[in-house]
């Protein structure tokens, strides 16, 4: 009976151990909905930032394109008449979809002849007032689609004639919001401050306006979307939570600092459910297989009741056997006494022959200590092996222990555990020395050093050599931007001809190219690295190199 009760004891606990895991992974199954969106909410909040700087960078260069673009366009005006060859030249050589000049009676010119009155149109007024900016076009009167525009006033003899408008379409838009994550396709909206849709990966979306989408199909409340209209006001930047086809997501909303616009992205729902039912499988799956565990231990334990007379007779031959492996895994065995400062060898081998089985420990001590070498781990050892010091570093604990890299006993290194085997309230008495020829290990431990060793000295010689090639390329590449920069400059000079502003374009093209060719060999970088590198002849006009450098090199020179 006593018997039975014992195992019983450790039954009901067990049983009542499962039923506490259990309910704490159901209770982490119900929480994890929350943890996946938080997670969630922080990476596509960062993915969406990094998106509208990128978005704002991409105004500021169009802007300043549409603005080089209608001053190169006035300057080549021989009358202040649209002239439609002109203007399919310069489309077909800008970066835009599409190019457009508005004469000061609002006439649209398209590069075809195409012809539309936009004289009511808010851009058209503000570049005949001189402005340049950023538009949005809900439905082209050319085209019919959704497009974003940059303007910016034409001159002509220093009075304004018109207006040079770039478009990009639909099909830009959506490309320049479209997004992965883990490997599904994520929704995106490009909106004005008030909501209205500019441009959107959803190919179905039927509403023009952003908050009209949330407010209609229920999924936010009034209140709730008009702080989420306060908040992009306020902080250029929320996140909000909502449900699309009964899948709860995230979305993070950014405001854009070149146009009044924001940009929304949503976490893909598809892919938040991916994972939802994944982190909890794998909840339910841990669950079973712990509960089945525990199972199979409470089964074991009732055999094991049946079998433990048996073990008990099995006992004294595994405290056998565990001595010898205790013997095969230690050299030899020391006992000391604290008190009387005497030393015993009770087993193994005896490293210390001239000292015989017992022993004053002063005497072990400077046996040890005359077969390390003199250096900093021979001062290690002497302070670590000093019966002060023991009695000092045992007080709190039951183990101490020291390697020490000398040949004792055979043993390149030898490790030295000391075991508190006997007390007198908190002092040590009697301890038990063990010790480990650990000569295998400290040799793979050096050569892993070395090995780490010079892999850092090659990464920094890599980094070095890479350090160098950068600043060496930063010179080249500044030779032909001063060039870009100083043609440039002279193409804005007042009175400048025709002949001289194709001269100037001409040579910031040669030296636009020549950039573009440093840049390829900084990114054939990563070929060269990998030894994929393939070197071709190439036919050179040796004087057209010579006049390009020249031209490069003038407005250096002439500074």
């Amino acid at each position: 009976m006593a018997f039975a009760k014992k195992y019983w004891r450790t039954i009901i606990p067990t049983i009542l151990l499962i039923a506490g895991i259990i309910v704490s992974f159901w209770t982490f199954i119900r929480d994890n909905s929350a943890r996946i969106a938080v997670q969630n909410e922080e990476y596509i909040s960062e993915l969406t930032l990094q998106r509208g700087v990128s978005v704002d960078s991409l105004i500021r260069e169009n802007l300043n394109f549409i603005s080089s673009t209608a001053y190169l366009y006035g300057k080549s005006l021989t009358s202040p008449w649209a002239d439609v060859a002109v203007i399919r030249d310069y489309e077909e050589n800008s970066v835009f979809d599409m190019l457009r000049f508005i004469d000061t009676s609002g006439d649209n010119y398209t590069s075809r002849g195409v012809m539309s009155n936009l004289s009511d149109r808010e851009y058209f007024q503000a570049g005949m007032r001189g402005e340049s900016g950023v538009t949005y076009v809900l439905q082209s009167r050319v085209t019919g689609e959704k497009q974003i525009g940059f303007y910016a006033p034409v001159y002509y003899q220093d009075d304004i004639i018109g207006v040079m408008v770039g478009f990009y379409g639909e099909d830009y838009i959506k490309k320049l919001l479209e997004y992965e994550l883990f490997g599904y396709q994520g929704e995106a909206w490009l909106c004005d401050s008030d909501g209205t849709v500019l441009g959107s990966t959803v190919s179905d979306n039927e509403y023009d306006n952003f908050l009209t989408f949330l407010a209609e199909d229920g999924i936010s409340s009034a209140e709730e979307i008009a702080h989420l209209r306060e908040a992009v006001r306020t902080y250029g930047e929320v996140s909000f939570d909502f449900s699309e086809n009964g899948i709860d997501t995230t979305a993070y909303a950014v405001a854009l600092t070149e146009a009044d616009w924001v940009l929304v992205r949503s976490f893909p729902a598809s892919a938040s459910a991916q994972i939802l039912r994944s982190a909890n499988g794998e909840g339910i799956r841990l669950i079973a297989k712990l509960v089945t565990l525990f199972l199979i231990y409470v089964i074991l334990l009732i055999v094991f009741m049946v079998l433990d007379r048996r073990k008990m007779r099995e006992a004294n031959r595994n405290s056998n056997d565990i001595s010898t492996g205790m013997m095969r895994l230690f050299e030899n065995f020391v006992t000391l006494d604290l008190d009387t400062g005497i030393f015993r060898h009770i087993g193994g081998t005896d490293t210390s022959p001239a000292l015989g089985k017992e022993a004053s420990y002063q005497e072990l001590y400077d046996y040890t200590l005359s077969l390390i070498p003199e250096g900093p781990d021979k001062t290690a050892a002497a302070e670590f092996l000093s019966m002060d010091h023991l009695k000092e570093a045992l007080a709190d604990h039951n183990r101490a222990s020291i390697r020490v890299a000398a040949p004792i006993g055979g043993a390149e290194c030898t490790t030295y555990n000391f075991i508190v085997i006997e007390r007198e309230g908190t002092r040590p008495k009697r301890l038990l020395v063990v010790s480990q020829d650990v000569t295998e290990l400290y040799r793979r431990e050096q050569k892993e050093q070395q090995r780490l060793k010079e892999a850092r000295d090659a990464a920094e010689q890599a980094s070095k050599a890479k350090t160098e090639f950068l600043f060496n390329m930063s010179h080249d590449l500044r030779t032909p931007m001063n060039a870009i920069i100083g043609y440039t400059e002279l193409a804005q000079r007042k009175g400048v001809t025709p002949d001289e502003m194709r001269g100037f374009i001409g040579k910031i093209d040669s030296s636009s190219k020549h950039l573009l060719a440093l840049i390829n060999d900084i990114l054939e970088m990563s070929r060269i690295e990998s030894g994929k590198l393939v070197l071709e002849p190439e036919d050179l006009n040796l004087q057209q190199v010579m006049q390009e450098t020249e031209e490069m090199f003038r407005t250096q020179m002439d500074g």
